[in-house]
């Protein structure tokens, strides 16, 4: 049985594998899984793409109050 495995850069572990011939995860659970395993292997980084990617998100908020 051959599979495809998604090893993590940092420390080598395995984030997600499947089943090679089957069907292939969506983006969102290899997403899931990849922020999942950031969180253990490295908090930092995984905080710094969370503030840069929802910065302003709540802008929109507070222009409704207006």
């Amino acid at each position: 049985m051959t599979y495809v495995v998604y090893r993590c850069r940092r420390c080598s572990e395995i984030v997600y594998k499947w089943k090679k011939g089957t069907t292939e995860p969506s983006k969102i659970v290899k997403g899931a899984n990849i922020a999942l395993h950031m969180i253990t292997c490295d908090r930092q980084r995984f905080d710094a793409i969370i503030e840069e990617e929802f910065h302003g998100s709540n802008t929109l908020d507070s222009d409704k109050s207006k």
